[in-house]
């Protein structure tokens, strides 16, 4: 009865170890999961802040050049009108 009771202890120990080891494999392959998952969002934040960094400074260069060309038309204008006054 002895030996039964220590074949059944080993038992018990051997399935708590196989289990112990077995939730620290789902926990490291969660801890990866999340790691990938976490710099993936990293990177589509990245992605996100650099299309829009672009796309504030294509405006910024399309509002320049808005700017400049109303001032060139502006300048132009009046060196017609003094031209005409002139002649």
């Amino acid at each position: 009865d002895r030996l039964e009771k220590e074949r059944l202890d080993k038992e018990a120990a051997a399935k708590a170890q196989a289990e112990k080891e077995r939730l620290e494999k789902e926990k490291a392959q969660k801890a990866e999961a999340d790691r990938l998952e976490k710099e993936r969002l990293d990177k589509e934040a990245a992605a996100k802040a650099q299309a829009e960094k672009e796309k504030l400074e294509k405006e910024k260069l399309e509002k320049e050049k808005a700017q400049k060309a109303e001032a060139d038309r502006l300048e132009k204008e009046r060196l017609d009108k003094e031209a005409a006054a002139k002649a």
